[in-house]
């Protein structure tokens, strides 16, 4: 793995978070606060990142990519067989557009930003910092009515659709009592990929 931390890019930097910083907590708390399943998923190996306004300092998209569990690896190793270990694919689990959803205030070093932007970034600043991944995936919630524009201009590829699995997940913010989990039900996804290398 490389030392690099960011990527400028016109008025916006995108920056790899330390682990457990002060900046990766502020981004778990605005995941939970905006995000549309309002939690994290837990354990492996991650990666943060934000992308910033480098003219007024606002974080304007946050982006998670983490170690994928084993049946996503075997989804993936049956489509390519250059990925040989779960170690050369990372899930996208988190992307969130804040500005101009949830920054209410629009300055003018916020005019040309776009989402897709931000991920391509992303993926750039992933690519040099870890040089072992090849593939990164990730699920649309076509049923919720997505349907990743925002990745597609990104130049991610659809894939096909996932098989639909039964995990335990937090409840959705407003029906949480006390941080307790139940089982739900995960509907079928629409998987996009992108590959690195």
């Amino acid at each position: 793995m490389r030392e690099v931390k960011e990527i400028v890019f016109k008025n916006y930097r995108v920056l790899l978070l330390e682990k457990d910083s002060k900046d990766w907590k502020k981004f778990n708390k605005l995941i939970r606060m905006y995000h549309y399943l309002h939690s994290l998923p837990t354990g492996g190996l991650t990666y943060k990142i934000v992308c910033e306004c480098r003219v007024c300092g606002s974080w304007l998209a946050l982006v998670e990519y983490r170690s994928p569990p084993i049946g996503t690896y075997m989804f993936i190793r049956k489509r390519f067989s250059s990925i040989t270990s779960p170690r050369q694919i990372l899930i996208n689990t988190r992307f969130l557009v804040l500005y101009p959803h949830y920054i209410l205030d629009r300055r003018k070093c916020h005019e040309n930003f776009k989402g897709s932007m931000a991920l391509a970034k992303s993926l750039s600043l992933l690519k040099l910092v870890d040089s072992e991944v090849k593939v990164v995936v990730t699920y649309v919630d076509v049923a919720r009515g997505y349907e990743g524009k925002i990745y597609r201009a990104a130049n991610f590829k659809e894939l096909g659709m996932s098989a639909g699995i039964n995990i335990k997940r937090p409840v959705a913010i407003n029906r949480r009592v006390k941080g307790k989990w139940r089982a739900e039900k995960v509907s079928k996804k629409k998987v996009l990929y992108y590959k690195l290398r």
